[in-house]
């Protein structure tokens, strides 16, 4: 017989003796939990019906509970399984620190037999002090070598070296050296520059037209169009396959070359098209800073100039004159960063290059270069020696030293002759005069 609550419905849970439906069964369970009288009236249980549930207590620890009498004490068990868990981590963790303790501790014992502690410093209360663990087979080096820092020049290495002067164009740009050149607006300064720079790429001297091996030149151009330089290059007379080794940047759009990565622009760029001199036309237009300001000039030697030297890149650029005639305009540390200044100044006939500064002693003082228009050329005229040169080139003739002979070749020859050397200047003009005689006299 299937029993029923007292409100009718199928009885399908016990409580107290009783048989109740499910939602009854929730709403007295709940009161009797709370301490609260029941408020039904309960069916009683008839022979041969379910086990009813009774009000269980546990004897170990105390916990009460509505269940099927001898039910095991949920609490109890739930705390013996923890107390097991915990037991079997206790158990794993301590393994695991006795290992790690043994390997410590023989490692402890291994450093000890090959290492001793040297105390380097002491507390000021002598109290205490700093040491350092010392491996005596390897004793430790309190200056590591650093590749990122400066270093000194081997003098044995310099010494051995055979100093001799090389030009990309003789008297006017040493190989590897920093032009500044200076002149007023419209004075014809970008136009001597490029026939400079597309003579060096043509393989032939400026200003004498002699063969010479050809240079890559790369020129950043800030200033004129295609137009421009097309109508340059052809009143010139240069044709394309003359041209190749030109690397003509027009109104290129690097970063300003104040700035570090303006710097390392136009190095990655030069590099990347084999440069190996360039010219940058004209300085204000490829800095960021104020042209009046000493900051300017210093950040882009610091940038640009530094990193052409290291990469062995020879330098010219091109800068205005201000209303004082005969410097640049502008800040005055322009000229004191680079190897030789150069004013250019209009002629009658051409273009006077007047040396203004130098910190190199065998440039001339004045390079005087006519103009010719069809084509339009400039070609090196006059010229003088400094004084005693011809009595020094008739010193190295009499004493035989060859013509192509070094600047120290010459100077120790005169040296083991008994013969006074003199100023390095006056050595290496001599040798430049005896070379230009005998390319007359062939």
């Amino acid at each position: 017989m299937t029993p029923a609550c007292h409100c009718g419905n199928p009885a399908t849970q016990s409580l107290a003796a009783s048989w109740l439906c499910e939602d009854c069964h929730r709403r007295e369970l709940g009161r009797l939990r709370l301490g609260r009288p029941p408020t039904g009236t309960f069916v009683a249980i008839a022979p041969g019906w379910p086990e009813p549930y009774a009000n269980l207590v546990c004897p170990a620890c105390g916990a009460t509970w509505i269940g099927p009498p001898g039910e095991e004490c949920s609490s109890c068990a739930t705390t013996e399984r923890l107390r097991e868990t915990d037991m079997a981590t206790a158990r794993s963790t301590t393994e695991r620190t006795v290992t790690e303790s043994s390997r410590i501790n023989e490692r402890i014992t291994e450093l000890a037999t090959r290492y001793r502690a040297q105390p380097i410093a002491r507390n000021g209360n002598g109290k205490g002090a700093v040491i350092r663990i010392v491996d005596d087979d390897h004793p430790p080096d309190d200056h590591p070598p650093d590749d990122s820092l400066p270093q000194p020049i081997n003098w044995h290495e310099l010494y051995q070296r055979d100093v001799q002067v090389e030009w990309l164009v003789p008297d006017f740009w040493p190989v590897g050296r920093q032009l500044h050149l200076h002149a007023p607006k419209k004075s014809g300064k970008s136009l001597v520059m490029f026939w400079i720079v597309a003579n060096l790429a043509r393989g032939r001297d400026p200003f004498t037209g002699r063969p010479t091996p050809p240079v890559t030149v790369g020129y950043c151009d800030y200033e004129m169009t295609p137009d421009d330089v097309l109508e340059r290059a052809e009143a010139m007379g240069f044709v394309p396959d003359d041209l190749a080794n030109l690397k003509y940047y027009l109104l290129p759009t690097l970063p300003p070359l104040d700035t570090p990565h303006g710097g390392d622009a136009l190095i990655k760029l030069l590099h990347r098209d084999g440069v190996q001199a360039v010219v940058l036309d004209t300085l204000s237009r490829v800095v960021a800073g104020e042209e009046n300001s000493n900051d300017t000039v210093q950040n882009f030697y610091r940038y640009t100039g530094v990193a052409l030297k290291r990469h062995d890149i020879a330098l010219a650029r091109l800068d205005h004159e201000g209303h004082e005639t005969g410097r640049s305009r502008g800040a005055s540390t322009k000229t004191e960063d680079v190897d030789v200044v150069w004013q250019i100044s209009p002629t009658d006939t051409g273009i006077d290059l007047v040396r203004k500064a130098t910190r190199v002693p065998w440039i001339p003082d004045r390079i005087n270069l006519h103009r010719t228009d069809d084509p339009l050329t400039f070609r090196r005229v006059g010229g003088s020696w400094p004084p005693g040169t011809i009595d020094k080139a008739a010193e190295l003739d009499r004493i035989g030293v060859p013509d192509d002979a070094s600047y120290r070749t010459a100077r120790k020859a005169l040296t083991d002759h008994g013969l006074k050397p003199g100023r390095n200047d006056l050595i290496r003009a001599a040798l430049k005069f005896r070379r230009e005689r005998s390319d007359d006299h062939d």
